[in-house]
């Protein structure tokens, strides 16, 4: 186990397994667009499904 905090109070260990891979950290705003990014995707195709209906249908 790697010992994480030699300042706080509390000392909190965490197994090797579980450390930290700096390349896969992402920041707050990096999390909510890859929330988001499916709903915007699935709006857009909707979106363009309804161009492609209200275009065959002239």
């Amino acid at each position: 186990m790697q010992q994480i905090s030699r300042l706080s109070k509390t000392t909190v260990f965490i197994p090797r397994q579980m450390s930290l891979d700096r390349k896969t950290i992402e920041t707050p705003e990096q999390s909510f667009w890859r929330e988001l990014e499916p709903i915007v995707l699935g709006n857009f195709m909707e979106l363009l499904e309804k161009e492609v209906e209200n275009y065959e249908a002239k």
